[in-house]
């Protein structure tokens, strides 16, 4: 993905042509600290080419026609009629349906579950095209003005996408042509001299703030655009989407393999559902100040967003939650802390860092097996620990599951490390997703095997 998009270091924001403030990301906590402009049509691609090579294919075309559930936690608890792309029926029997279909779902529709939000009036137009002219191809360009919004998207070598405030989008019937985005441009931007050519693709659309009361309704699950959808203020639709994806697939793959209680599927909700809400909050409020044409309003944001954006900490924590690297599951029913040391709790995302590991400098994130349970042991104790795991050790039964590793400061790392998991000893489970499940001292064995208990109670 790196090979094939553009590296953009932050945001710009303008008032007209005037530049007035700037988000960067350069201090997110990851080696990944720049905004990746990439096609979705390009990650998709890549992530289907991925799951072939591990012997996953996708079915299409292929259509879900009808479904139903019997309520119970059955191996045949669903029941789905497929019509493939030859006419051909295929009736299904599953103990899940997980629903990722988009903003239109039938699942969803079918079983009448309330989208609860808000419409806007307001509309937009979407196009990308090339562009000649200074435009800048290392950074977003987020233009406000009295005559409204323009975000400029440079995904490399010319090609942009640009999103806008289209005041003529009630009327119109048909894409936005190259003519009039460069009008919106000059709408917005006016004496910027770029001119726009070669259209890929446009559309028009309206920004609908919506979301499920709960992800799940018996066996159904849903995921991404099928459980909420927002304005693309901020960029975190597909990054939302696929969080969910992640959280609810480990669950799934424990719970069907036998390794967990079906109940854990239940922390699918408590983890998701308060990141969606921020979600939802933050970009509603991101589309009021960026889609605002008041001229007071104006005025009252391009003096207040130097200002407010040039403090340090709302850098920090705006590229952050930009990155979505501050999603955290602290409240979720899952997370359990039991004299937790340094800074990271149950329900953080694991910190990336370098660590020490067997006499030997890796990254912690290299640690983490995605299909397994890994246990992180910081200080003295990893011996007593691990022989916890053998024979008729307290917590020997979770042994197939659970990977031990003793970690020690690296030498580059050594501040960040003592800032994560403190001086002491300490233990922390993380969870197939990189987020921290059990935050505990070395002598917290007995709550760490009543949080396994709790949830890994082997079928």
């Amino acid at each position: 993905m790196v090979s094939l998009g553009n590296k953009a270091r932050g945001a710009a924001i303008f008032d007209g042509l005037r530049r007035i403030a700037e988000l960067g990301v350069a201090a997110v906590e990851s080696r990944f600290n720049f905004l990746l402009m990439l096609s979705q049509a390009e990650t998709e691609r890549i992530l289907r080419e991925h799951l072939v090579a591990r012997g996953v294919s996708i079915e299409r075309p292929a259509e879900l026609i009808a479904f139903s559930q019997s309520g119970a936690e059955a191996t045949d608890a669903v029941r789905a009629v497929l019509r493939h792309g030859d006419g051909r029926l295929e009736d299904v029997r599953t103990p899940y349906l997980i629903d990722a279909e988009g903003t239109h779902a039938t699942v969803r529709r079918t079983l009448r579950l309330p989208f609860a939000g808000v419409s806007h009036e307001q509309g937009f137009a979407l196009a990308d095209l090339y562009a000649d002219g200074p435009v800048a191809m290392d950074e977003i360009s987020i233009h406000l003005s009295e005559h409204g919004f323009l975000g400029i998207f440079p995904m490399g070598n010319g090609h942009i996408r640009i999103i806008a405030s289209d005041p003529s989008e009630s009327t119109a019937t048909s894409p936005p042509t190259v003519d009039e985005m460069q009008r919106l441009l000059e709408r917005v931007v006016g004496g910027m001299s770029v001119t726009l050519r070669d259209l890929v693709w446009s559309s028009r659309f309206h920004v609908n703030a919506r979301m499920l009361a709960s992800l799940r309704c018996g066996n159904v699950f849903f995921a991404g655009d099928s459980a909420h959808v927002h304005s693309p203020a901020g960029g975190q639709g597909m990054n939302t989407g696929i969080q969910d994806a992640i959280d609810l697939a480990w669950k799934v793959a424990f719970v069907a393999r036998g390794e967990a209680t079906p109940k854990l599927l239940d922390t699918y909700d408590q983890d998701r559902l308060p990141v969606i809400r921020r979600v939802l909050s933050a970009s509603e409020g991101m589309l009021a100040i960026a889609a605002g044409e008041h001229p007071l309003a104006h005025r009252l944001v391009a003096f207040v967003a130097p200002l407010f954006l040039s403090m340090g900490v709302v850098q920090r924590i705006g590229g952050a939650t930009i990155a979505e690297t501050a999603v955290h599951y602290r409240a979720s029913g899952i997370s359990m802390n039991d004299n937790a040391r340094g800074n990271v709790r149950a329900g953080d995302r694991v910190p990336e860092l370098e660590v020490r590991v067997a006499g030997r400098e890796t990254r912690l994130a290299d640690l983490l097996d995605p299909s397994r349970l890994t246990l992180l042991v910081a200080g003295d104790g990893s011996a007593a620990l691990g022989g916890l795991f053998d024979g008729e050790g307290a917590l020997a039964r979770w042994r197939a599951m659970i990977d031990v590793r003793a970690i020690e400061p690296a030498s580059a790392s050594a501040a960040r490390f003592v800032n994560a998991f403190g001086r002491g000893d300490g233990v922390w489970l993380v969870r197939p997703d990189s987020y921290v499940g059990f935050a505990g001292a070395t002598a917290s064995v007995p709550a760490l095997r009543t949080w396994l208990e709790t949830w890994f109670e082997r079928a």
